[in-house]
């Protein structure tokens, strides 16, 4: 059996639990383990739907992005400036990677 303090005006007072206050004390520590278990496992699983949600929105724009880059493309096939197909469907391309610079001729 385990022992309890139990304060009382008089000072403190020690004793042995009853059957009844142990068996409760169990079930209360039973409890409380199983709701940190739960709010464990929760926040795993939100970190998890986060991850995954963050996947599939990247997911998505990669391809708004290439279905904006190919419908530009096909309107400048059809002989559009690229100014008109940006006033048509206010995609800008990204701008051109920067040229190599000229290396010096060795002489």
């Amino acid at each position: 059996m385990s022992t309890i303090t139990i304060g009382t005006p008089a000072g403190t007072v020690k004793r042995e639990m009853t059957p009844a206050e142990e068996a409760q004390r169990k079930k209360d520590v039973d409890a409380y383990e199983a709701e940190k278990a739960a709010a464990e496992a929760k926040v795993i699983q939100d970190a998890k739907d986060a991850a995954e949600a963050k996947v599939i929105q990247d997911a998505k724009d990669a391809q708004t992005a290439i279905d904006q880059a190919s419908g530009n493309t096909k309107l400048l096939d059809l002989g559009l400036t690229q100014a008109e197909a940006t006033a048509l469907t206010g995609y800008t391309p990204p701008p051109p990677p920067p040229e190599p610079e000229a290396e010096p001729e060795a002489e």
